[in-house]
């Protein structure tokens, strides 16, 4: 699934042509949850494509106002070519969209509401999108606005209509409220931000207001209860590495390195070996069975040990025996100190950050699965632009996202990426298995290229480490034996066929994952996902996991599909989407995205105390 973080900021804006905009059409964003083709607005092509005659519409532009409409829902939310969400949009947010039209979805609600006018909408104090604070100011001789001239911004500066003078003022006294509800006790005002990876101010709310994540990045006091400090265990932890990085031309240098962690206080079973497959079944500390597991991107971003090893307790205690973490941070502008990243991607010369805010915090989720009793897995490359993924590759190397399969350059990287974490931690009982992508996709390619591309990448794991097994990561598009014939079973969906992909032999095991609403399906349809998929594996004799699934957090729908996972042939596990848990460091909760399942409240008991107590009993 997708995942929210603030991307570096690289605003470049294409400079528009002199062309006569009667002479073009607007570019629609329609809202897809309606049969009807309701559109949200209409933008001019005002942008110039620099390669070609082309005109357009920014895409950062395009994508920031339809959030704006949808009552500024700057997290989880994307642009589309078609109704059911499937094709998202690959051009880069600095590119220039140029079809006619294009929908707009936010995760979790395909109904989602919109604002109906300017004069309704609100200034979303505390919750601008990621990218805005990153803008560095333009350096200018006078203090007055570059744009306005005015002396004082905050009074003068506001780019708004004349006729909504009214609505200016309302909000700007709501600005002032908020700053005086929450200064004087050192707390944070209504909508304020509280926490997040390099914040370092008020992290707790005033009255009537909880402290609550977005992504990692970005904590905001929002109208509910806040949580009670949790009680936890201190743990201590020394880290030692020795490394040496040399940026030559496409090249990085990185040595051995040692880490040396304390035993948490708090230690799972003792690993008897690596966790390999036993028929349709995976072997874990000697157990052979179906196991629970879940799905914690951030948990290789944070920074405080304690808050590593708080979430291992609680995952621990809950029954989970795997774990699936983000192996990959890509960045093409290296962020200030502080902040988490693993590679910088340039062509003229990429560099893998093994330092305290590199690698080292994965060396610790490591460390810590390993005491908790729990096994890992790990990932190398996001689909998704979210923590850079292919697009940073792109932006680094040339092509696109279809491209970056057979770009030389850009496989040479990822190899190199793949070599300095699988040598980590190759000896590493904690590890369950390596993942080439999450969840790869091809537009408009042919079969054989993302199938060339995993045999290649999983033989070359397996000649580095041949001790873990390895998977892919895919979602299970394409035809299979008893589907429907629906998008899903299309090789379109992901250019791809799942079930070949299944058959290479340096892959150990089969991922598929479920999002119904996301597809156009209805929720019930989830069922007949997951059989076809078991009987797939049942015939390739490899294990499958039902690796990611949300139903919008909804209990009703998803433990269905658990039922129906557990009797499955095949199918030998089952990691919903996603783990949520309070972090003691800043007594604030994790990412929230519509799917999350926070630890021990609301729906915990009848979508993992009852589903583990299941797997228990059968």
């Amino acid at each position: 699934m997708a995942t929210t973080a603030p991307p570096p900021l690289q605003v470049h804006l294409p400079l528009a042509k002199q062309v006569e905009l009667n002479s073009r059409e607007d570019i629609l964003f329609l809202h897809p949850g309606y049969d009807s083709r309701n559109i949200l607005l209409s933008l001019p092509r005002v942008d110039g494509a620099t390669s070609t005659s082309t005109y357009g519409v920014h895409h950062r532009t395009a994508l920031l106002a339809c959030q704006i409409i949808a009552g500024n829902a700057f997290a989880n939310s994307f642009l589309a070519l078609d109704k059911a969400g499937q094709q998202r949009v690959q051009e880069p947010l600095d590119g220039i969209l140029t079809n006619a039209e294009y929908y707009f979805f936010v995760q979790g609600s395909v109904l989602y509401p919109i604002v109906p006018s300017f004069r309704d909408w609100e200034f979303p104090h505390g919750r601008i999108p990621d990218w805005w604070p990153a803008i560095t100011p333009t350096s200018v001789s006078s203090e007055d606005c570059a744009v306005t001239n005015a002396g004082y911004a905050v009074d003068g500066a506001h780019l708004v209509p004349k006729e909504e003078q009214d609505w200016l003022l309302k909000m700007k006294s709501i600005a002032a409220l908020v700053l005086l509800a929450g200064g004087a006790a050192g707390q944070q005002s209504a909508y304020g931000q509280c926490g997040g990876i390099n914040y370092s101010g008020p992290t707790s709310c005033v009255a009537g207001y909880a402290c609550t994540s977005w992504n990692p990045y970005y904590y905001q006091c929002v109208p509910g209860t806040a949580t009670p400090t949790p009680t936890t265990t201190s743990h201590t932890s020394t880290v030692v590495t020795t490394t040496s990085t040399s940026k030559s031309t496409s090249s990085t240098k990185t040595s051995t390195v040692s880490t040396k962690t304390t035993s948490s206080s708090t230690t799972g079973p003792t690993a008897t070996g690596f966790a390999k497959t036993n028929g349709l079944l995976f072997e874990i500390d000697g157990v052979t069975k179906y196991f629970a597991g879940t799905n914690c991107y951030w948990c290789g971003f944070l920074t405080s040990n304690d808050d590593v090893d708080h979430v291992f307790t609680d995952m621990a205690a809950a029954g989970f025996k795997v774990v699936r973490v983000w192996g990959f941070n890509d960045v093409n502008t290296i962020p200030s100190t502080g902040t988490v990243w693993y590679q910088y991607l340039s062509a003229s010369g990429s560099q893998i950050n093994t330092g305290e805010y590199g690698l080292q915090r994965l060396d610790y989720v490591v460390s810590s699965a390993a005491a908790h009793g729990l096994k890992l897995i790990i990932n190398f490359v996001n689909n998704w632009n979210d923590y850079g993924g292919i697009n940073a590759y792109v932006n680094a190397f040339g092509g696109n996202a279809s491209t970056w399969y057979t770009n030389t350059a850009a496989q040479a990287q990822y190899q190199k990426y793949i070599e300095a974490v699988v040598s980590r931690y190759k000896d590493s009982t904690a590890v369950f298995a390596w993942e080439l992508a999450n969840e790869p996709r091809c537009s408009g390619c042919d079969g054989s290229v993302i199938y060339n591309w995993a045999a290649t990448t999983s033989r070359y794991i397996k000649s580095l480490d041949p001790n873990h097994m390895v998977t892919m990561g895919d979602e299970g598009f394409g035809p299979l034996t008893g589907g429907d014939g629906s998008y899903p079973y299309q090789t379109g969906a992901g250019g791809y066929t799942w079930v070949d992909n299944l058959n290479i032999s340096t892959l150990d095991f089969g991922t598929l994952h479920l999002y119904p609403d996301s597809w156009g399906q209805p929720y019930s349809w989830g069922d007949l996902w997951i059989s076809t998929h078991g009987a797939a594996c049942v015939n390739a004799n490899k294990p499958c996991i039902l690796e990611e699934y949300g139903g919008g957090n909804n209990c009703t729908v998803e433990n269905p599909w658990q039922a129906t996972a557990l009797a499955t042939k095949g199918i030998a596990g089952d990691m919903f989407w996603q783990y949520g848990d309070t972090l003691p460091s800043c007594n604030c909760q994790t990412s929230q995205d519509g799917n999350t399942v926070y630890y021990n409240q609301g729906n915990w008991d009848c979508m993992v105390t009852q589903h583990v107590a299941a797997i228990n009993a059968s």
